[in-house]
């Protein structure tokens, strides 16, 4: 399992990081947001040309650098989202999940994935 963060790219969820408090969000404070022309060294811990299935679970914000992050991915990539307007995601498959609570959708629909696919390792 892999973590988007705006802070330091696609990291691993065991690795430890110092606490960051960076978002692409509009609704933080002007030090706190990074906006997309924004200078930083994303680190993809990935590893290399993976034959492995991806999955985006995040707001839309994010997905642009979600496909920078895995070009490499050999694997299929699928991207959910939660908006009228689909996202620009080129070589993923766009998934909508639309719920009606768009405060943390993605909570929700990353268990809606995993009831469907219990055996799933994450």
């Amino acid at each position: 399992m892999y973590i988007l963060s705006a802070g330091w790219g696609l990291i691993s969820a065991a690795f430890l990081i110092p606490v960051c408090d960076i978002t692409f969000s509009s609704q933080v404070e002007a030090h706190q947001r990074r906006r997309r022309d924004d200078l930083y060294r994303d680190w993809s811990m990935l590893p290399g040309a993976t034959t492995e299935d991806v999955f985006f679970f995040g707001g839309k914000n994010y997905v642009q650098l979600f496909c920078r992050l895995t070009h490499n991915v050999l694997g299929h990539r699928t991207v959910f989202f939660n908006s009228k307007q689909p996202p620009v995601a080129p070589g993923c498959t766009l998934v909508p999940f639309i719920v009606k609570k768009k405060q943390n959708w993605h909570y929700q629909c990353v268990a809606a994935f995993i009831r469907k696919y219990p055996g799933l390792s994450v």
